[in-house]
């Protein structure tokens, strides 16, 4: 078998380093860097404003034209993309490139042209977790690779793929304060030099209810509270699928199409790891509970639709799968979902309103709470690949993602939440104009836009991760022991157990692997020592301490923390 994995993997090499040779050639001498990134249209825009904001802002490079044809020759050598933003920069080169021969076209020559200190391509074939290794242990990595929370960041940085840029963001004005507080352990690790930063978001994403009020009307049930409790949501659930749903038929509309466990749990009080990672609690108090709600919401209640319900749907798929277009038939009344499904909502927009129906009636609450109202907040952020050969014009776009006009184009584009929290408290943000084209209503979704807004800044808690544990293992471990409470195999509170009893073995394991790992547990061990003797006095804890993110914003909802970090 080890045989086969090295032959694949030798030919995934070759594969990159051929795919690396035959990249098309820019020429013009201006320095190439790809974004390894997904494939969406708005990446187009993105980097036609990219290269505009160098030109803007003097993060660019000069050039001196005798004659037309110099300047023709100049710029018939650069890529189309690239032409266009410096000819939009320069209207006068329009005028140029339209003569012919010895022609002018009524410029003044000498002339000096403008062009960015880099050029930026989307590389959306490579953007596979799989691929950006390969090709980053061969050293032809992505410039600047997109990662989402889900500790992306932490695994290639164990690989030394990353670049630490915390002084550059100083330099450049895309540290931490450029963007929301919760987000400081998706972007940053504790090095041997402190913690340090390695990202910076593309986007942000704070989740939430929203609620197709046309649902709620067509089978006249109230529409949902803001914020409410898990007894709320199963006693209003109840009753909308006893109204939607016809006797003796097959349930075809249901209360939400599904709901985190995460959130939940840390709504209880339980979260996934202790306050300083050395150990999992996904079994604390609580927990069980919120599994076996799920199960009977799913199973009894027929709340949430089972495995068999989903299949039994017969939809078109678009952006974000099935479920947005069962939303928007009604057939589930709320989604679970961040702000950048709005792309889609607002296609279904054009097509209703061509077929005489009117837009989407859309509306938010937050996710059911035990007590601790919270949601997620998470980001797919970019990181520079510690082997470019462009670094600082890797650098100037992490930049570029901290400036107003990359904000602005994110709060057009409705893809989730800027990177800056600032450019959530304007007016295009908050009401954004009628646009028939492109399928915006402001009656359709104008109580959308500050609640997301709100909650990130005030509900939103980033993943908690151990350092000695992969989150993709403890991710494995939780869903192999939640599948076999689903299937009756074991009960919730057995299943918490086994989920914590894994975890905390394969902690142990990992801590156990170097002196230096366990060096690091045994003090975290000692720090988690003095937490536990002063909740157990009846003393506040220092957020010095705390490392795990739900714990830190616990501690301050409940009043276990000091005032003063």
């Amino acid at each position: 078998m080890k045989y086969i994995f090295l032959a694949v993997f030798a030919a995934l090499v070759v594969a990159s380093l051929v795919t690396n040779a035959y990249m098309p050639d820019h020429g013009g001498g201006v320095p190439l860097i790809y974004w390894v990134t997904d494939a969406n249209p708005a990446r187009v825009d993105q980097i036609r404003l990219f290269h505009l904001w160098q030109l803007k802002n003097g993060h660019f490079d000069t050039h001196d034209m005798k004659t037309p044809a110099d300047a023709r020759t100049f710029l018939g050598k650069l890529s189309e993309p690239l032409r266009k933003a410096i000819v939009e920069s320069q209207p006068d080169l329009a005028k140029v490139l339209a003569a012919s021969g010895s022609e002018t076209g009524g410029v003044q020559f000498p002339l000096v042209v403008r062009t960015p200190k880099g050029e930026a391509r989307v590389d959306s074939a490579n953007s596979d977790q799989s691929k950006r290794i390969i090709q980053g242990v061969s050293g032809v990595g992505g410039d600047v690779m997109d990662m989402w929370s889900g500790g992306g960041m932490r695994f290639f940085d164990s690989m030394a793929l990353i670049m630490d840029v915390t002084d550059d963001a100083k330099r450049l004005g895309f540290g931490l304060d450029q963007t929301y507080p919760a987000l400081d352990n998706e972007l940053t690790i504790k090095t041997a030099k402190g913690v340090r930063q390695f990202q910076f978001p593309c986007n942000v994403v704070a989740s939430m209810l929203i609620v197709n009020k046309e649902a709620f009307a067509r089978f006249g049930q109230p529409l949902p509270p803001r914020r409410w409790t898990l007894d709320e949501f199963e006693a209003r659930g109840k009753a909308y699928v006893e109204a939607a749903n016809k006797p003796g038929e097959r349930r075809k509309f249901f209360f939400a199409e599904g709901l985190p466990t995460d959130i939940l749990r840390r709504s209880v009080g339980a979260g996934d790891f202790n306050e300083t990672g050395t150990r999992c609690t996904i079994d604390g108090p609580g927990n069980a509970d919120v599994y076996a709600r799920i199960k009977k919401w799913t199973e009894v209640d027929h709340i949430l639709p089972s495995g068999s319900d989903r299949e039994s749907f017969s939809t078109e798929s678009g952006y974000g799968g099935a479920g947005p277009q069962l939303f928007n038939n009604g057939n589930y009344a709320m989604t679970f979902t961040g702000r950048y499904l709005l792309i889609q909502f607002r296609k279904f927009n054009i097509d209703r309103v061509r077929a005489g129906r009117p837009p989407m009636q859309l509306g938010v609450s937050e996710l059911p709470n035990g007590g601790f109202p919270n949601t997620n907040l998470g980001t797919r952020a970019a990181a520079v690949y510690a082997g470019t050969p462009n670094p600082e014009v890797a650098k100037l776009f992490l930049s570029f993602l901290a400036s107003e006009d990359y904000n602005m184009q994110i709060v057009r584009d409705a893809d989730s939440l800027p990177p800056n929290p600032k450019y959530t408290f304007n007016e295009e943000y908050l009401h954004p104009k009628t646009d028939v084209a492109l399928g915006i209503y402001p009656d359709s979704e104008d109580d959308l836009h500050k609640p997301f807004a709100d909650v990130a800044l005030t509900l939103g808690i980033g993943s908690s991760y151990s350092p000695f544990i992969l989150q993709a293992t403890f991710q494995r471990i939780e869903d192999r022991h939640r599948q076999a409470m689903y299937n009756n195999q074991m009960t919730a509170e057995q299943a918490v157990k086994a989920m914590a009893r894994d975890v905390n073995d394969e902690i142990l394991r990992i801590a156990n692997e170097s002196s230096k790992l366990r060096a690091e547990y045994d003090r975290l061990l000692g720090v988690q020592k003095q937490i536990d003797d002063l909740r157990a006095a009846g003393k506040k804890v220092p957020l010095s301490l705390i490392v795990d993110p739900f714990h830190r914003a616990y501690y301050q909802f409940k009043g276990y923390a000091e005032t003063a970090p």
